[in-house]
């Protein structure tokens, strides 16, 4: 019996070294997993790249459309899906992107934003890295509930 204490005793550090080994993994793959999460992220959109967290600019211009339009409110949203408008901001209104969204039915990115103490969200088409002037008419929508 005594002639298998060493045995036993190699064996039981190995499971523990195994097992020290395993937890140091896992804890580098939290780590990697918070910091990425916490790493600001460029995003190139349609109207420029932004960094979220970070800045941006509301921006109403209809660059596809036939006659220059620039939209003068834009409906901020309650979620990505759009169920529920909870305010308008203006064009030009300079707001901070909390996070954001890839809706793949629409092929577009939604982006969480504040401003001032309001949050909400709008599509990608209305963001822009830089203050840009109105083209064309000002159209103002209603506020659709």
């Amino acid at each position: 019996m005594s002639e298998r204490l060493p045995f036993q005793k190699t064996k039981l550090f190995f499971f523990v070294f195994l097992g020290l080994i395993v937890i140091v993994i896992l804890l580098q793959i939290v780590d990697n997993t918070t910091q990425d999460r916490n790493q600001p992220k460029n995003l190139t959109l349609s109207k420029g790249k932004i960094q979220i967290p970070g800045f941006a600019y509301l921006d109403g211009r209809d660059l596809e459309a036939a006659t220059p339009v620039t939209i003068s409110k834009i409906n901020i949203w309650n979620s990505y899906n759009r169920t529920k408008v909870l305010f308008s901001l203006s064009h030009g209104d300079y707001v901070k992107v909390l996070s954001t969204q890839y809706v793949a039915e629409e092929g577009r990115y939604y982006l969480k934003i504040k401003s001032e103490n309001c949050e909400g969200w709008v599509s990608e088409p209305f963001i822009s890295a830089k203050k840009m002037e109105p083209i064309g008419e000002l159209f103002t929508p209603t506020l659709e509930h």
